[in-house]
């Protein structure tokens, strides 16, 4: 009979009841012939078909697994209904599934927690209802997790404390995907449009987990994208958003995100609003060989997308276009970065040989224009270079007519590698050792020496990110106009804003800020 049946039978006979969710305790490890989930006599299969059997009108059911390893030799759990698998933790009980998945293909929702899983058949679990994993592993090789299925309704994916060295699926059209102070292998949304929101907290997605295994964070669909707290590391193909329907991820928020050594640049192929604050760019390149394409090696702003990078560093980066070692802008997009350090970003030999341009920040423009905006930035060139770069710190091809490009406030140690009529606005900026980024003398100090500009080296100087630190006697003390101040620097120190009489320095960081503002941005 089935469930719309014997609620009406219910109603037509006046009969009621209260529906309780059982607990079912497995006592054996082994997959017998299933005859029944008896006290002290069940399997975990048994417990499975119990729970199935049960009332499905009732609270979710719950299978206990005792500490202890568990073997399923018959095939996937008989499930059709909601359930909650407890495990005692993953280091304590694990379920290896042999051939097969634990449960796939399942409609209903799953809370599974406290368990190791493996199997050799791809997939370990494939659920198309809401799906909830707290401490859970996955080894390398362990199977690929799935969850919310390829369907039009709102889906909800958590993962909590867990570590994943096989891939993790999003794959619902709508819904959430929600990732907490977890370890994972690689992450993708590959559903329908408009895809799950994305939030990622206090976690690692680590290539290192199996670097045999094509790793990132991979979407063809997001309806916006957030990460706070988290790393990127290690991975094949860093941050990649490719979208077959011609339509935006949403909003894209980046904070405090350590995106280290991976093959890949953050990269939205659609257009998108992305924000990066109080995040560190470090040591990604595009140096493998099997690598295909030509990219700069942190981030990809293009197709007419709206970024926003404030207190945040990108250092040892190294591209292998012809333009933009750390960061590329080109399509139309708008680009505005404030507060930010860009140190020892480079080319690959075989681009720098071809006259790539702009080693830290390089642009193109084309029919739509693009705009760049650089406030109190700071940007140092490495000290060895391969041979052939046209702008060790900012450069890129075209400019007079399709590129705004503006420099407000800042240090270049370096040079820059510019078309003619490229810079449109530049005032309060320190060009070190030459002249060479078409700065106005009447504005900006050019041809500084290092010594007098005395940076010192990237470091910890305060705040959440490296930065330099000028010297006492530095040359971009008090060089910029009060007028165009921000009133933090990248640390988050107050500058002599709002005294709106007092100069403050060019570059990133204020040396004499008053320290009453932290980074967390509240006072003491």
């Amino acid at each position: 009979m089935n469930s719309f049946s014997r609620c009406l039978l219910v109603a037509a006979l006046g009969f009621s009841w209260h529906a309780h969710a059982v607990t079912f305790v497995v006592t054996r490890t082994d997959d017998p012939s299933p005859d029944g989930c008896q006290p002290g006599d069940c399997s975990l299969r048994e417990a499975a078909i119990a729970a199935d059997g049960n009332d499905e009108f009732a609270a979710r059911d719950v299978i206990s697994l005792p500490a202890g390893a568990y073997a399923l030799t018959l095939g996937e759990l008989p499930m059709h209904q909601n359930l909650e698998i407890a495990g005692s933790g993953s280091a304590q009980t694990s379920v290896n599934c042999g051939a097969t998945a634990l449960l796939n293909a399942f409609d209903d929702a799953l809370f599974i927690h406290g368990l190791t899983l493996q199997t050799t058949s791809g997939f370990v679990l494939a659920v198309d209802g809401g799906l909830k994993l707290d401490d859970i592993r996955v080894p390398v090789g362990g199977g690929s997790i799935s969850g919310g299925g390829n369907n039009a309704f709102s889906t909800a994916v958590e993962v909590n404390n867990s570590e994943l060295r096989d891939s993790l699926d999003c794959t619902q059209s709508h819904g959430s995907c929600t990732i907490s102070d977890s370890h994972l292998l690689t992450l993708t949304f590959f559903g329908e449009f408009p895809g799950p929101k994305l939030l990622m907290q206090r976690s690692t997605m680590d290539g290192t987990l199996d670097p045999d295994y094509s790793s990132g964070l991979l979407m063809r669909v997001a309806d916006g994208i957030t990460i706070e707290d988290s790393v990127i590391t290690d991975t094949t193909y860093g941050m990649t958003f490719s979208n077959p329907f011609n339509a935006t991820p949403g909003a894209v928020v980046l904070t405090r995100l350590r995106y280290v050594r991976n093959g890949g640049p953050i990269n939205f192929e659609e257009p998108a609003t992305v924000t990066v604050v109080d995040s560190e760019f470090r040591d990604n390149s595009r140096i493998n060989p099997t690598q295909v394409g030509a990219f700069p090696a942190a981030a990809w702003a293009r197709e007419g997308s709206d970024w926003t990078i404030s207190g945040t560093t990108f250092s040892g980066n190294i591209g292998n276009s012809d333009a933009g070692g750390a960061l590329l802008i080109e399509g139309g997009a708008h680009v505005l970065v404030d507060n930010s350090t860009f140190s020892g970003n480079s080319f690959t030999v075989a681009a720098a040989a071809a006259h790539a341009r702009g080693a830290a920040i390089g642009y193109r423009d084309d029919a739509n224009t693009t705009n760049i905006t650089l406030r109190h930035v700071t940007i140092v060139a490495p000290t060895f270079l391969p041979a052939g770069i046209d702008g060790t710190t900012i450069g890129g091809a075209g400019g007079e007519s399709n590129l705004v490009l503006n420099v407000i406030n800042s240090v270049l140690r370096g040079t820059c590698g510019l078309s003619a009529g490229a810079m449109d606005t530049a005032i309060g900026n320190v060009e070190s050792p030459g002249d060479t980024c078409d700065f106005s003398s009447a504005s900006n100090l050019v041809s500084a020496s290092s010594g007098d500009l005395a940076l010192g080296t990237l470091g910890d100087h305060g705040g959440l990110t490296p930065t330099y630190e000028p010297g006492a006697a530095s040359v971009a003390l008090g060089a910029a106009p009060a007028a165009l101040c921000l009133p933090l620097d990248q640390r988050g120190f107050q500058r002599a804003y709002p005294d709106l009489d007092a100069d403050c320095d060019a570059g990133a960081v204020e040396r004499d800020a008053d320290e009453r503002i932290f980074a967390d941005r509240f006072e003491s």
